[in-house]
């Protein structure tokens, strides 16, 4: 057998390494940012001095507060990455940008409190009311471009923050208090 031989047999019995395992290895510390994150309330707990099966309750202490933060932080996050996606990558300026991440939270909310729906038929509805705005929005804002673009989507914004805001809607948006009293435990037990 030949030198060449002997090596491309060597690299056959080597298999490529899976495509998951290599992520992995190339985010140690994205995975140890996350890991330290979802750790962080019973630590919290432990220099407390609470009982590690309360947080899994979450009915109070610091764990709770801080839990709950981090939640907040990760959905700003995510509305920070997709304006990023609308200015940074494509260059378009959106002023109404936040009036479909808040088309998205009434619905969950009003979906939850009002209609009573379950997590499935919530999230299936998010999409239908994603697809339907988009459309709606689309037939205007595809005419226009620049600055112009920039001021209708505030105008569209606007118009959007009015209807929320209006009386007629209060039982559902709760208007200048906003949605309250949604029941998480109601939520999930639909789920079971």
């Amino acid at each position: 057998m030949g030198h060449k031989t002997m090596q491309n047999r060597a690299q056959r019995t080597h298999a490529p390494e899976n495509g998951l395992i290599t992520w992995v290895k190339g985010n140690k510390g994205l995975l140890a940012l996350l890991l330290g994150m979802v750790l962080l309330p019973f630590l919290i707990a432990l220099a407390d001095g609470q009982p590690l099966h309360e947080v899994l309750r979450n009915e109070s202490g610091n764990a709770k507060f801080f839990q709950g933060l981090l939640i907040e932080v990760f959905i700003l996050a995510i509305f920070a990455l997709s304006y990023d996606l609308v200015l940074g990558i494509t260059g378009i300026l959106s002023f109404g940008h936040a009036m479909f991440f808040a088309a998205g939270a009434y619905f969950t909310g009003i979906a939850f409190k009002s209609l009573e729906w379950g997590v499935g038929q919530t999230l299936l509805g998010l999409v239908v009311v994603g697809v339907v705005q988009a459309l709606l929005f689309g037939l205007v804002l595809w005419r226009v471009q620049g600055i112009t673009f920039a001021l209708v989507t505030l105008g569209i914004a606007a118009v959007f923050q009015i209807i929320v805001m209006s009386s007629e809607l209060q039982g559902w948006t709760g208007a200048d208090v906003g949605l309250q009293g949604g029941d998480c435990a109601r939520i999930f037990e639909h789920q079971q």
